[in-house]
């Protein structure tokens, strides 16, 4: 994602919520996130596969602007 996005971390003041299940990719990510200038970056182990996870997360973070990745 560094790549793709670094411009956009760089110039803009962003808050990131990073969702996945493996803790460790998520901490990798938003290493990387953070040295490239994001403001915030939040990270939350979940099952993103499940609805009730979803809707957690769609409650927790209502108002933010939401741009959404899936890794395939």
């Amino acid at each position: 994602y560094s790549n793709l996005y670094h411009h956009h971390i760089n110039t803009k003041k962003i808050r990131l919520v990073l969702v996945a299940r493996r803790v460790e990719r998520l901490e990798e990510v938003a290493a990387e996130c953070r040295r490239l200038g994001a403001d915030a970056v939040h990270i939350v182990p979940t099952d993103a596969s499940e609805e009730a996870s979803c809707r957690s997360l769609i409650e927790r973070y209502l108002g933010w602007p939401v741009l959404i990745f899936k890794s395939v």
